[in-house]
């Protein structure tokens, strides 16, 4: 029913006396009902948030193979599909950190913004912790975004990280209605990206430590016009790493272009 819009809505209904009764001239008869219908909403401004219970766990790497790629990795290609059915578009991080937990104003957490203090204050009410300050680097294309951010205790103990594997754009769907914001769960929009991960990045993956990964979505403002959300709606995220190693840093010896 709500799929198409309506512009009116027709309602019958039926009333049964199981026995004998009477109805009085002038007396009325009245029930109630429920509608449930999806909601359209106008984003004015980006919107972040993170998928409930979808962390991933990564236990250590084989400390052998580990070390192998240290030593003899050439280059890692990151490799991501995003299939957006949702009705808006974006961008998505991947966080990884050594603790399970993770600020939606992750962004926020740097020593220039004007609330750092009270962010802080809020970080450490939520986690029943004693962070003094943080120490953080940036995006190279994004100055406003943190590549990773350290968490120190007042005696200058590192505490826990988060860092960022990668920020990615994806597109909305094409086939979203102008005045409704409803999408074609048929039509989905496939994203696909590659990138470089740099060796920062490949020696998190390789810490001798579990870490924690949770994607972290931002939803784009929508000028105005509206998006409507339905159950049906989905994001779904394909990744793979692909590790280009030179040989003599596998089998032992010096690496050299002509082994890669």
């Amino acid at each position: 029913l709500m799929n198409y819009g309506p512009e009116q809505m027709e309602m019958n209904a039926g009333v049964w006396i199981n026995g004998t009764g009477k109805l009085a001239p002038a007396t009325n008869i009245w029930g109630k009902f429920e509608m449930i219908a999806p909601l359209a909403f106008i984003f004015r401004k980006d919107l972040t948030f993170m998928p409930e219970d979808n962390m991933t766990t990564l236990e250590p790497f084989d400390r052998s193979t580990a070390d192998q790629i240290d030593t003899a990795l050439v280059s890692a290609l990151l490799n991501v599909e995003i299939e957006n059915s949702s009705p808006i578009g974006g961008n998505m991080a991947l966080l990884i950190s050594d603790s399970t937990y993770f600020p939606l104003y992750l962004d926020s957490l740097v020593t220039g913004n004007s609330q750092y203090d009270s962010l802080l204050s809020v970080f450490n009410d939520s986690l029943d912790t004693d962070i003094a300050y943080t120490k953080y680097e940036v995006l190279e294309t994004d100055g406003n975004k943190a590549l990773r951010i350290d968490f120190f205790a007042a005696d200058s103990s590192l505490q826990f990280w988060i860092g960022r594997l990668f920020n990615l754009e994806f597109e909305g769907p094409d086939s979203v209605d102008f005045n409704t914001g409803f999408v074609n769960p048929l039509y989905p929009k496939i994203n696909l990206n590659s990138m470089e991960i740099d060796t920062v990045r490949m020696e998190w993956l390789t810490e001798d430590d579990t870490h924690y990964m949770v994607p972290m979505i931002t939803f784009s403002s929508t000028n105005g016009t509206p998006r409507t959300f339905q159950t049906s709606n989905f994001l779904h995220l394909k990744s793979f790493i692909t590790m280009t190693l030179a040989s003599k840093g596998i089998l032992g010896g010096t690496t050299t272009e002509e082994d890669e």
